[in-house]
C-alpha cells in the first residue's frame, strides 16, 4: 500500500504526515524515509517529508517500490490526479486529505511568507505582502481540496478536529489504513506529537508556524476578516467553518 498524505497548504501537513509515518513504523513497516534512502527515490521524494509531485513518471516508480512488498506514505500538495484515482481505484493507493479554515491559511502563508523574505529565500509565499494577496492565493488552493471532497475513497480530515482530539484523530487513521497497532501504541504517539509540535528543534520537520486554531480572529483587523469571510463563503459552510 501506498499512503498519499496529500493537504492544503499551511495545514499541518508535516504533522499529520509524520504522525501517518509513525503509525506505519508502528504496525511493523519501513519509516518512508528509509524507504526513500533504500531504493534511491531522493530525486521523487523531496526533503524530510518525502514531498511528491504526483505525476505518471512518478507514480510508476513509486508502484514498482509497492510491488517489493513496501508499505509506505509519501506527501503532496496536490489534487487528486488522473493517475492517482486510477490507483486508488485499484487499491494501490489509499489517501487521506487534511485541511484547515482557509482564514487561518491566509494567516499562516503571511506569516510564513515575511519569514522567507526576511531569511533572503525564493518562494511563492516570499510574494505574499497582504491579505489580499494571501486570499487570492488561497483561493487558487481551494479548487483541489474541493476535487478531493469529491473522491469518495479519501479520509478527509479538518485540521481543527486533529488539534481537539488527536488521538481520536490518530484512531480514525489507523482504522482507515487497516493498521494493527495497539492502544498504547496510539497513545504513543498522540504524546509525541503533543510535546513536539511545541518544540523549536522539531518545528522545521513538522512545519509549525504557531498552529494556534482560529488566529485570524484576533490577528486580522475586522476589514480583513469580512473581506476573507466574504471571498470564501461558497467553500466555508461545507468545510465546516462559520461564516
Amino acid at each position: 500500500m501506498i499512503v498519499v498524505s496529500a493537504s492544503l497548504k499551511k495545514s499541518g501537513s508535516g504533522w499529520y504526515f509524520n504522525m501517518t509515518n509513525d503509525l506505519l513504523v508502528r504496525a511493523g513497516h519501513q519509516d518512508a524515509r528509509a524507504v526513500r534512502r533504500a531504493y534511491g527515490l531522493e530525486s521523487v521524494l523531496l526533503q524530510d517529508n518525502c514531498r511528491v509531485n504526483p505525476n505518471v513518471l512518478n507514480l510508476a516508480r513509486l508502484v514498482r517500490v509497492h510491488r517489493r512488498n513496501e508499505t509506505f506514505v509519501v506527501k503532496t500538495h496536490a489534487g487528486p490526479t488522473p493517475s492517482l484515482r486510477l490507483l486508488m481505484a485499484l487499491g494501490v493507493v489509499k489517501a487521506t486529505y487534511i485541511y484547515r479554515d482557509p482564514r487561518d491559511v491566509v494567516l499562516s502563508a503571511l506569516d510564513h511568507g515575511a519569514a522567507l523574505r526576511e531569511a533572503g529565500k525564493p518562494n511563492v509565499l516570499a510574494k505574499l505582502h497582504n491579505v489580499d494577496d494571501a486570499i487570492h492565493y488561497v483561493d487558487q488552493l481551494l479548487g483541489d481540496w474541493d476535487a478531493w471532497t469529491k473522491m469518495d475513497r479519501a479520509l478527509m480530515v479538518r485540521y481543527e478536529d486533529l488539534v481537539a482530539d488527536t488521538l481520536g484523530a490518530l484512531k480514525r487513521l489507523a482504522a482507515f489504513l487497516a493498521l494493527d497497532v495497539s492502544d498504547e501504541d496510539l497513545e504513543s504517539v498522540a504524546a509525541r506529537y503533543r510535546q513536539e509540535k511545541h518544540d523549536a528543534v522539531t518545528q522545521n520537520r513538522l512545519h509549525f508556524n504557531k498552529g494556534i486554531v482560529g488566529r485570524f480572529r484576533s490577528r486580522m483587523s475586522p476589514e480583513e476578516i469580512e473581506a476573507c469571510t466574504r471571498h470564501f463563503d461558497p467553500y466555508l459552510t461545507r468545510m465546516g467553518y462559520a461564516v
